[in-house]
Order: C-alpha cells, then structure tokens, then sequence
C-alpha cells in the first residue's frame, strides 16, 4: 500500500512525518535567527540569571527587614529599597516562570519529533515510491539527517557577524552574584577599621571653671559638633549636662574619645563625628578602658569647649564628674553600654 508522505519543518528541526500515522507537533518556543531551537546553554543561562535575581530581591528584603540596611542606606532610601525588590522579585518570578513554560514545550516538541521519526521506518522493502516531484521536494524540509547538499553557502565562522558563544556567561554571573557573596559574608557589619582617638596634644588643657547650667534634653551629637564652630551656641551649651551615644575608642585611663558617623546618603560618604571625654581632673576615678574598648556607649557629662592652642578652634568634650573608680565604670550613671538604632546619623 502507497503513503501520502509530507515534510512538515518544526522549529528547524527535520522530521518527516506521515501524516496518516501521527499527529502535528505542538507548536515551539522562539527560535533564534537561524531558525533553530534555543540550545541547552540559553536555557541555563537564562535559568541561572534569573535565579540570582531572585536571591537579590529576597537579600534585599532581608536587609530592609532586619535593619541592616541602616549600615548601607540614609533612611530616606529604604522604601525605595524595599519597592525596588518587591518589583524585582515580581520581573524574576514572571521571567521563571515563562522560561518553565519554554522548556517544557522544547522538550514536548522534540520527543514528538523522535516518536514521529520512529513511527514509520522507510527501507527496501517497504513497496512504495520515494522519488519527490518537483513540487513535492519544494516542501522538503532538510536537516541533520539527509544526505545530500543543501546549496547553502552561508558559513558560520568567527567573522559570520552572529555570536554563537556564551562565553560571556561566567562573568556575567560573577559580576550579579556580588552582592549575594557579600551577603553571605555578613558583609556589610558594624566593624568600622579606622576609628582612631582623638590627638588632645593640640588643644590647651586648661579649661575655665564653669558652673553647672542644668540638664539640656534631645541634644544630638551633631548639635555638640556644629557648636563648637558658633561662639552663641558654645555660650548656650557649656556647662550643661548632656548624654551622647557613640563608639568607645582610647587607651587611656582618664580620657577617650566617643565617636559617631554622619551619613549624607549612604555608608561610603559617611564622616566622624568626634567628641573627647575626659574624666574630671579632680576625680580619683580611672576608665577600665580595656572592657570599655570599642563598644557602644552612652555617656553623661558637662558640655565643655576646648581650645586649640592656635586659638583658631574648638573641640566638643565631655568631663565625667564620678566620685571614684566604681563610681565611673560600674553604677551606669556616668557610662553605659547600649545599642543604637543605627551606627550612623542622618540630621
């Protein structure tokens, strides 16, 4: 018995189907300008891509949500964080799931392709005619398989002016993984490397007696810092008794320096902001500076200005008026541990 026979092309694949024995394929994906399917690698890199997105969108939810973000950000920024990510995870979502959706389709269509090719196998004895007319190799779809030329004269080579080559794809994923190592890396914590103590040697130690003014509420660090700059605001403060948080950084037992951060906009163009504490010369009271060391600490003492010995300007400073060595270090009422709500400062 003769076969109507009929050359059906499927996404560039060559699959000589009969047509009285099997169904059409369903339908392909995108082909690429050659008109062959997408090959394996395009998949994997499309899959790896946006599975870094991903895992970028969940990090930076994650750093919004533990307030790790204020060692990065300005707080003016993290909605944008946060609205960013969300929409990020939405692109990177959509994208997998299109990219499952392709896959499965390649994969249907070339197990069909193979079932096809299995279903009716052509040989000497198969009794029928399978000289093409004219017309009939007019639909004769050629591929990998057959046997005879093409006519094609299009080589793909280095200079064929099309990438064939994912060698771009380590880099790329290197370059978008950053932020996950850094992640991964507790990166970026609170270690701040160059913090280093004040130089007194270049300020005048004498300081005029001044009487004590009372407390002053709410005063920032910031506020202490400007008015070192302003004669009316080193009127306004000295001699009244403020509270101060910042890292704890010295060596000395009568002395060390408390400093803060300033953050404009985000972690790298943060500036010190410095104030020295001193311990009242007339004290018998000694820092423990070792169990002090590097910690985070809320101070309370007597706004003081010191002058440089130039005369040209003034540092914030800090006097501790404690009884006695226990008096400073262990009843909490001179300096304490705590934690900010964020090592830096916005206003």
């Amino acid at each position: 018995m003769a076969h109507d026979h009929q050359n059906i092309p499927s996404g560039g694949l060559s699959l000589s189907l009969a047509m009285t024995d099997s169904p059409p394929a369903p339908p392909l994906p995108p082909q690429n300008d050659h008109g062959a399917l997408p090959p394996a690698s395009w998949f994997q890199e499309q899959f790896l891509q946006a599975g870094i997105a991903v895992a970028l969108g969940v990090i930076s939810v994650g750093l919004y949500t533990s307030g790790r973000v204020n060692l990065m950000l300005a707080p003016k920024f993290h909605a944008w964080l946060l609205g960013g990510a969300l929409v990020l995870l939405t692109v990177a979502a959509l994208r997998l799931a299109l990219l499952i959706r392709m896959a499965t389709k390649v994969r249907a269509s070339l197990a069909k392709g193979k079932s096809a090719q299995h279903a009716h196998v052509h040989g000497p004895d198969c009794h029928h005619d399978h000289h093409e007319s004219p017309v009939e190799a007019t639909h004769h779809i050629h591929g990998p398989g057959c046997d005879h030329s093409h006519g094609d004269t299009h080589v793909h080579g280095p200079d064929c002016g099309h990438d064939h080559s994912h060698q771009w794809l380590p880099l790329q994923v290197m370059v978008l993984a950053i932020p996950v190592i850094l992640f991964g890396l507790n990166l970026p914590n609170e270690a701040f490397g160059n913090m280093k103590a004040l130089d007194l040697d270049a300020y005048s130690s004498q300081m005029e007696s001044v009487g004590d003014k009372g407390s002053a509420d709410n005063v920032s660090f910031l506020q202490l810092e400007r008015a070192a700059s302003n004669p009316e605001a080193r009127s306004l403060y000295e001699g009244k008794s403020v509270q101060l948080v910042g890292r704890f950084v010295g060596d000395h037992d009568k002395r060390f320096t408390l400093i803060r951060y300033k953050m404009n906009c985000c972690a790298a163009d943060a500036v010190p902001l410095n104030a020295a504490i001193m311990v009242d010369p007339e004290s018998s009271g000694r820092l423990d500076y070792r169990y002090w060391s590097n910690k985070w600490v809320e101070v309370k003492g007597q706004v003081r200005f010191l002058k440089s010995k130039d005369g040209k300007s003034f540092l914030t400073a800090l006097i501790l008026k404690a009884k006695d060595s226990d008096d400073l270090n262990k009843t909490d009422t001179w300096i304490r541990e705590t934690v900010p709500d964020s090592p830096f400062l916005t206003e």
